[in-house]
């Protein structure tokens, strides 16, 4: 995991203010995130994807960032496998 930025959001939308750290994959090999096994690059993934992470002190901690999909030869085209979090999950797998 490569952290690109941290910033504090304390948008008024929000009910207290949230730490966000921007992330990204290294330059490994994309992986199927069902089954593990390398895959290539399909496309960007359409978008970024959040998850929550524990809180650090009082701030409650958003880790945000693109997600490629691959396109595995069993599952076809899905989200590449990120090391902080479990398929599907929008929570990182140390919360």
């Amino acid at each position: 995991m490569i952290v690109e930025d941290v910033s504090l959001d304390d948008s008024p939308l929000r009910d207290a203010p949230v730490l966000v750290a921007r992330v990204r994959c290294g330059k490994g090999a994309l992986r199927c995130s069902r089954c593990g096994r390398k895959a290539p690059r399909h496309d960007n993934g359409g978008g970024g994807r959040s998850w929550r992470r524990q809180d650090f002190g009082c701030f409650r901690v958003e880790l945000s960032g693109p997600v490629p999909r691959v396109e595995c030869r069993l599952h076809g085209v899905v989200v590449s496998r990120v090391p902080w979090a479990e398929p599907g999950g929008r929570f990182t797998r140390g919360f």
